[in-house]
């Protein structure tokens, strides 16, 4: 009995394996290659007139996401009848639509009838493993997540879509050399390093998921690649990767330091003035509204926070070299949030753009902001709940960037851009709160544990980090 049951049990076993091939017996095996951003490859063609219905074509979209987001070796199309050119440019546009699909590969193999040429099945190849898939998806939803919490709510599309490309902008680094993975928005989410393919797709990605229409444009001639975002209805060129103006000194990153210049700008814009041509957009999206090609963001050259429904940002008094922090309503109606003047200084980078030596980064309800004149620089806070501005820090250097990762403050010296140096707690903790100051003082970075109020807990994690 046992011996029956063994055989039978085999015989299943072998019915579950070649079960696909003998469902697909009358078909002929073909394997190709697609175009995929996230292999470096420039995709020309987006939308032709295919000879499927739009719903047969969406659904056959959502069968091949779906194939492929789970990971199958094999998966069904036989009965949309897609003719096989037709086919291989819906794969690409399905992989390279959805950036979360950064581990499937461009070769692919598929069956198809040779009697009307379309395809019956499909045969997906994966980059690297299953178990390798399954820790780069760990890490691309650890990754977005952060991404994520950045926004809320209470922002609008377009308080978002700023927030995000400064993010982006702030974090990304432009390698030296040459991988794939550069080329997908997972480089940026494992350790930030990424192309213009890159740039492009990990700010789809990020505001795919805020639910903010974002579709990848190419050039051809120019071998880039850019962002056409939809904002309450309308959609602009946002180019990432040209307003990281550090882009250019490959294989660094000068946190804080990126412009705003081709952030929602109209094509018209983009081809007159922003040096931009030969653009290929998706779906016959065009990119005509003007709202933006003149914004108030324009000569920004740091983060712009959104708080409360608020921006806050950092504005050049040109005239003087001061530098403002600025709280900018929805009605456009600005003030003045530092009572004296902070001098600042300029630097000039690679790409031409004059940047002045001042950052502002946000943890938690504090800004923190610095300013640089000659010989020294400063790196101040303001507590957003209650107005007040500490000096936090300052060296006999100029400043050059001011970043934050996992909740740590980081500056760097103008002398030494690319070295960051993290902010001492310790003395941050003597200094800001000493024992004969009142309680209702405090500079809010050192509370450690985020609990509201600054007390021996703090000193003892204090103690603990460094």
């Amino acid at each position: 009995m046992k011996k029956i049951s063994c055989i039978i049990l085999s015989l299943i076993l072998l019915i579950s394996v070649f079960a696909p091939l003998a469902v697909y017996a009358n078909t002929d095996i073909a394997q190709d290659n697609v175009p995929l951003l996230q292999e470096g490859e420039v995709v020309d063609t987006f939308s032709p007139k295919y000879s499927i219905s739009d719903s047969t074509l969406a659904t056959a979209q959502d069968t091949i996401y779906n194939g492929l987001i789970n990971v199958k070796s094999y998966f069904d199309l036989s009965s949309y009848k897609i003719p096989i050119p037709e086919f291989l440019l819906i794969y690409s546009n399905v992989i390279n639509d959805n950036p979360e699909l950064f581990y499937v590969s461009s070769n692919i193999q598929y069956g198809y009838y040779e009697s009307n040429n379309t395809v019956a099945s499909v045969y997906p190849k994966y980059s690297c493993t299953s178990a390798e898939i399954e820790s780069a998806k760990y890490e691309y939803n650890l990754g977005m997540a952060k991404a994520l919490s950045l926004v809320d709510d209470t922002m609008t599309d377009l308080q978002k879509a700023i927030v995000i490309h400064d993010y982006v902008c702030s974090k990304a680094i432009y390698p030296t050399d040459e991988k794939d993975i550069y080329h997908s928005a997972y480089g940026f989410f494992k350790d930030y390093k990424i192309v213009c393919a890159g740039y492009a797709l990990v700010y789809s990605a990020i505001l795919k998921e805020i639910g903010i229409p974002c579709r990848y444009v190419i050039s051809n001639s120019m071998e880039h690649a850019w962002n056409a975002v939809c904002i309450n209805g309308k959609w602009y060129n946002a180019d990432l990767t040209w307003d990281d103006t550090t882009f250019t000194t490959t294989g660094k990153n000068s946190m804080g330091t990126y412009a705003h210049i081709y952030f929602l700008k109209s094509t018209a814009d983009f081809e007159a003035n922003k040096g931009h041509s030969d653009s290929t957009f998706p779906d016959n999206i065009e990119c005509t509204d003007t709202s933006f090609d003149d914004a108030f963001w324009d000569s920004l050259t740091s983060n712009i926070y959104v708080y409360n429904g608020d921006y806050y940002y950092l504005d050049l008094d040109a005239e003087n070299f001061y530098i403002n922090l600025i709280k900018r309503d929805v009605n456009a109606n600005t003030t003045r949030l530092n009572t004296a003047n902070y001098q600042t200084v300029y630097s000039q980078y690679s790409n031409g753009i004059n940047v002045p030596l001042a950052k502002l980064v946000r943890i938690g309800d504090v800004l923190y902001f610095s300013h640089s004149t000659n010989t020294l620089a400063y790196i101040r806070s303001y507590d957003l709940k209650t107005g007040d501005t500490y000096l936090v820090y300052n060296h006999t250097d100029k400043n050059a960037g001011l970043g934050e990762e996992n909740g740590i403050l980081y500056y760097s010296l103008y002398s030494d851009r690319y070295n960051y140096f993290a902010i001492d707690k310790a003395p941050l903790f003597d200094s800001a709160y000493p024992a004969n100051k009142s309680n209702s003082r405090y500079n809010p970075y050192v509370d450690v544990n985020n609990d509201g109020c600054i007390n021996s807990k703090d000193y003892v994690l204090i103690n603990i980090l460094v």
